[in-house]
């Protein structure tokens, strides 16, 4: 019998769903996130890198990934994705000191 009497309330709660739909507020559901200045003019940086060295960056930083798993994804050794990160990083820290 409970089972039964279930089954009817949630069709009905389902029906009046569907003739009301509760609508969606995007400011509570996903808020903004306030991004600093300097990690914008770092986004900047990064963006502006020669093609393999904003990819391994990408890739370390966004993606988490080990040095090993990029070289996989790029075609080459651990080392090449651990020397250029570490190059890439340098001239990160040149450009952005520079503009200080």
């Amino acid at each position: 019998m409970t089972t039964w009497l279930c089954g009817i309330a949630k069709n009905v709660f389902y029906a009046h769903l569907r003739k009301n739909p509760a609508p969606l507020e995007l400011e509570e559901s996903y808020p903004a996130r306030a991004i600093s200045w300097e990690a914008i003019e770092t986004l900047k940086a990064i963006h502006r890198l020669a093609e393999p060295a904003r990819e391994i960056v990408y890739l370390r930083l966004v993606s988490d990934l080990s040095f090993r798993q990029i070289g996989e994804i790029m075609g080459q050794t651990e080392t090449w994705a651990r020397v250029n990160f570490y190059r890439a990083k340098q001239k990160l820290v040149e450009e952005i000191d520079g503009q200080t």
